[in-house]
């Protein structure tokens, strides 16, 4: 089965509310869109966006390098396009966007559902968390509230961009929203201190807590960091790091990988491989 034809179509979408954390505001993701269309007229879609806060190339490098691909691979056989893909220079995200539309355009032309075409026996149902990122106290117990009503088990809330006192009285207005059912998880994005992270836990109460995501710049004091809190601490994938070596060098309990950063849901199947079943994974977007 060969690609007839292949389509990159900009896209920019305005979020309903800016999302701040300690590494800046997001308030929009642009992109390009990706579809590919087989000889025999089966499709897939992909999308590739870059990462924020990550050094991934900006928009335009990020189109020049999917044009590159494009003039390649057009067509080229469908079915050996996953296996050249490591030996083409493509950062995560532009990776992520080809391999999705790749595998999405196989799992339609073999007639199966996209979950059940990259595993057979997946389950066609995933838990998802709420992301909560409000300033105000009031608006974070009720945006909690609402994703408790929702169905979430889950809720990652922002933190570290706000003085510590704001940030302690949301943490606990998230807890008493969430109650003992559903989890509650801290990201701050490397904007704390340890001592500050110890002052966070101390007025909140460590068993509020399901986790604390990318604490401090300093991936080496997490183990520490956890021991003496009483909270697991999770580590967020970079770009071309190597889960096994990261969890060593941590020792997080919790790896958090996105798709788009590790460059394809290929490579996050291999990184649940990888740290097995003695840390817990968990699958993130890049909004």
């Amino acid at each position: 089965m060969k690609l007839r034809s292949i389509s990159l179509e900009p896209f920019d979408i305005r979020l309903a509310a800016d999302l701040r954390t300690s590494a800046g505001s997001v308030g929009d993701r642009s992109g390009i869109a990706i579809r590919l269309e087989s000889e025999d007229g089966v499709t897939g879609e992909g999308e590739a966006a870059p990462v924020p806060g990550r050094p991934s190339a900006g928009l335009d490098a990020l189109a020049a390098t999917l044009r590159a691909w494009a003039d390649e691979a057009e067509g080229a056989d469908v079915e050996t396009l996953v296996d050249s893909l490591d030996s083409t220079p493509l950062a995560g995200p532009a990776r992520f966007g080809v391999h999705t539309a790749i595998v999405d355009l196989l799992a339609r032309a073999a007639g199966l559902p996209l979950h059940q075409y990259l595993r057979a026996g997946a389950e066609p149902v995933v838990a998802v968390s709420a992301l909560v990122a409000s300033d105000a106290p009031a608006e974070v117990h009720e945006a909690c509230r609402t994703a408790v009503a929702e169905g979430f088990g889950a809720v990652k809330l922002k933190v570290a961009a706000l003085e510590r006192p704001v940030d302690v009285t949301r943490i606990i207005a998230a807890s008493e929203a969430c109650g003992p059912d559903v989890e509650l998880r801290l990201d701050a994005n490397h904007g704390w201190s340890a001592d500050q992270v110890e002052h966070v836990v101390g007025r909140v109460g460590a068993r509020r807590l399901g986790y604390i995501e990318d604490p401090t710049p300093n991936r080496a004091e997490y183990r520490s960091l956890a021991e003496t809190v009483g909270v697991a601490v999770a580590v967020d994938l970079d770009e071309g790091d190597v889960p096994e070596r990261v969890l060593a060098e941590s020792g997080a309990g919790v790896l958090v990988v996105k798709a788009a950063a590790l460059g394809g849901v290929d490579r996050v199947l291999d990184a649940a491989r990888a740290v097995g079943r003695d840390h817990r994974l968990v699958l993130s977007s890049s909004i």
